[in-house]
C-alpha cells in the first residue's frame, strides 16, 4: 500500500513552502494521510498490483479514494480535509477524476496533495516500474503546468532539493 505518511510529509513541505495558511497546511497534510483509508476495503491483490493495474481495478483505486473523503466527512477539522482528498485526484487540466475540475477550482492543498500522491505513487511503482526520486521528481517536473499544478510542483521540488526535505521524509 502507498505510505500515506510520506504523502502527507511531503504534502505539508510543499504546502509550507507555497506560503499556504497554517489550515491549509495542516489540510493537505492530514488529507495525504488519510486519503488511502478507503482502499482497506479493496484486495491486496488490486492495491498491491501497482503499475499493471487494468482499467476496472484503476477505477476501483480512484473510487476507493473518494471512499476516504467520505470516511472522513463527518469527522470535525479545522480546514476541508474530506473536500481535499475528494480534489485530490483532479488535474489542472480538467483532466482529473471525478469531476474534471481545472486550474482555480481546485482546493490548493488539494493541488499539493496530487503532487505529492504522484511523486509517491512513482518512487513506489503504482505507475509502472518503480522510478529513482530524481527520475520521478524530472517526471513530475514535466507535468507540471498540465496535468498537476506549476506552483505546488515548484513548492514540492523546492522543499525537497533546497530545504531538506529528502531528509525529513526519507525516500530512497
Amino acid at each position: 500500500r502507498t505510505n500515506a505518511k510520506l504523502i502527507g510529509r511531503i504534502a505539508r513541505g510543499a504546502a509550507e513552502e507555497m506560503g499556504l495558511t497554517l489550515i491549509d497546511v495542516e489540510t493537505a497534510e492530514l488529507a495525504g494521510e488519510l486519503m488511502n483509508l478507503g482502499t482497506m476495503a479493496l484486495p491486496n491483490e488490486v492495491v498491491g498490483k501497482g503499475g499493471s493495474r487494468n482499467d476496472d481495478e484503476k477505477r476501483r483505486m480512484r473510487e476507493a479514494i473518494l471512499r476516504s473523503a467520505d470516511l472522513v466527512a463527518n469527522l470535525e477539522f479545522q480546514g476541508p480535509v474530506a473536500e481535499t482528498i475528494r480534489q485530490a485526484q483532479e488535474r489542472v487540466d480538467a483532466s482529473g477524476f471525478p469531476n474534471r475540475l481545472a486550474g482555480d477550482a481546485i482546493l490548493p492543498p488539494a493541488k499539493v496533495v496530487a503532487a505529492a500522491k504522484r511523486l509517491v505513487d512513482l518512487i513506489q511503482g503504482q505507475e509502472g516500474a518503480p522510478q529513482s526520486l530524481d527520475q520521478a521528481l524530472r517526471t513530475v517536473m514535466g507535468e507540471a503546468g498540465a496535468s498537476l499544478d506549476r506552483c505546488a510542483v515548484a513548492a514540492m521540488v523546492d522543499f525537497l532539493d533546497n530545504r531538506g526535505g529528502r531528509g525529513k521524509v526519507r525516500l530512497d
